[in-house]
């Protein structure tokens, strides 16, 4: 799902951002499936969220930004 979200950011983006924030609730990186795969997602989250720079949409980018580094850290 953050896969999908990450492509094209800059349409629906408050909507994309809220629909990652939800789903890092639900990332579970001790199954080895996912953790396989996470960090190349987590990746490219991490860039189209950087990517970001509308002023309406900064605080959710950040927060998406800061989950995704976490994540990331325990890839």
């Amino acid at each position: 799902m953050l896969e999908l979200l990450s492509q094209k950011l800059e349409n629906e983006t408050e909507l994309k951002l809220h629909c990652a924030e939800l789903a890092f609730v639900g990332l579970d990186l001790s199954d080895p499936n996912v953790k396989r795969s996470a960090a190349h997602v987590l990746r490219n989250l991490k860039v189209a969220v950087e990517n970001v720079h509308d002023p309406k949409y900064r605080r959710g980018a950040r927060l998406v930004l800061r989950l995704t580094e976490n994540y990331l850290k325990s890839c």
